[in-house]
C-alpha cells in the first residue's frame, strides 16, 4: 500500500500527523522512566518520519530509540526497503525488537492489532481500544489505560520500578 503513494506526496503524508494530538503524559512517563534508569523505546508500525515529527512537535525528549517503518522517497513512488526487524506480515516485528533487550523487563503499551504479538510477549501490558479485545479473547492479563499518566501512576504504585 505504501508503494502506491507517489514520492512527491511523502511530505504531505508525514504532515498528516501534524494536527493529531497525542495522549497526555508521555513526557512525564519518559521522565519517570529516566529517573529509574529505565530505557524508553518507541516501537511503531507507523512511518519513522511521522513518529519523529510528532515527538519533535510535542518537544518530547529522552527516548532511547525509535524503531519504525523507513521508506525510500527517492523514486517516483515510495519504496519500502527491507526493514531491520521485518517478520511475517509485520513491517516492524515488535517482538524481534523486544528481543534486542534480553535482560530487561518488557512493558508493552498498545492499542491495536499491530500490537498483539508484542503484547503477548510483554512482561506487563497496557492495553486500550482494540488491543483490550484481543487480550480478553486470549485471556491474557493487561492493565487498561487512557493517558500515559495512568501508566506512570500504575508503575509507581504497583510494579516496583
Amino acid at each position: 500500500m505504501l508503494e502506491s503513494i507517489p514520492a512527491s506526496q511523502y511530505d504531505a503524508a508525514i504532515g498528516f500527523a501534524d494536527d493529531k494530538p497525542i495522549r497526555e503524559g508521555l513526557q512525564e512517563l519518559i521522565a519517570f522512566c529516566q529517573d529509574r534508569d529505565m530505557a524508553f523505546h518507541v516501537v511503531s508500525g507507523g512511518l519513522r518520519g511521522m513518529v519523529e515529527r510528532v515527538l519533535q512537535r510535542e518537544n518530547i525528549s529522552g527516548v532511547a530509540s525509535i524503531t519504525a517503518v523507513d521508506v525510500d522517497a527517492s523514486g517516483a513512488f515510495l519504496r519500502v526497503p527491507p526493514q531491520r526487524f521485518e517478520g511475517g506480515t509485520e513491517l516492524i516485528a515488535k517482538v524481534q525488537v523486544m528481543e534486542q533487550y534480553p535482560n530487561m523487563r518488557k512493558i508493552a503499551i498498545g492499542d491495536s492489532v499491530t500490537d498483539v504479538n508484542m503484547a503477548f510477549h510483554g512482561d506487563l501490558v497496557f492495553a486500550r481500544d482494540r488491543l483490550i479485545d484481543y487480550m480478553q479473547s486470549e485471556q491474557k492479563p493487561f492493565v487498561a489505560w487512557d493517558t500515559f499518566f495512568d501508566i506512570r501512576d500504575f508503575l509507581a504504585a504497583e510494579w516496583q520500578v
